[in-house]
């Protein structure tokens, strides 16, 4: 935890090095297919501060067996990304995510970031692109809950 963590717990992160002047805490860390247990997820936020492909390195399980259908992560470098190599090798098809006063807009990824300049460019990766793109054709801000129910998990059994 760097100085002035008190004032902005946004700041701090997970890593091996202690920041000059702060302190450091032991964090017990899982893998994703750890904390799924076999789970199918409909929609996954990943916003983990540039630690993306470490996240899905430890969700190999899920990505083989195609149990997380809908992948949002924020990527800087989209050409070239680990991340999107990652997404891409395991079959995904990748979006990016934009915005306008009519609701949130998607676009494949060959075709360039949506992202506004001061913004984190945002990107949506699937098992089911005809899905994504239907349900962004709807104008408004509520496109994601007319087809998911408030449950988003299921159990299934633990991947080896």
């Amino acid at each position: 935890m760097p100085a002035g963590f008190e004032l902005n717990d946004g700041i701090a992160w997970i890593g091996s090095a202690r920041a000059p002047g702060g302190t450091a805490l032991a964090v017990r860390v899982l893998s994703l297919d750890d904390v799924l247990q076999g789970a199918s997820v409909a929609v996954l936020k990943l916003d983990v501060e540039g630690l993306e492909a470490q996240v899905l390195r430890g969700a190999g399980c899920a990505l083989r067996e195609r149990r997380l259908r809908h992948i949002v992560f924020e990527d800087h470098a989209i050409a070239g990304s680990e991340v999107a190599r990652i997404l891409h090798d395991a079959g995904y098809r990748l979006f990016s995510l934009g915005w306008s006063m009519r609701g949130p807009e998607v676009q494949p990824v060959e075709k360039g970031s949506l992202a506004t300049a001061y913004e984190a460019p945002n990107y949506i990766a699937t098992l089911r692109p005809d899905e994504v793109l239907e349900q962004f054709r709807a104008r408004g801000w509520l496109v994601l809950t007319r087809s998911y129910p408030a449950v988003a998990m299921t159990r299934k059994r633990r991947c080896d």
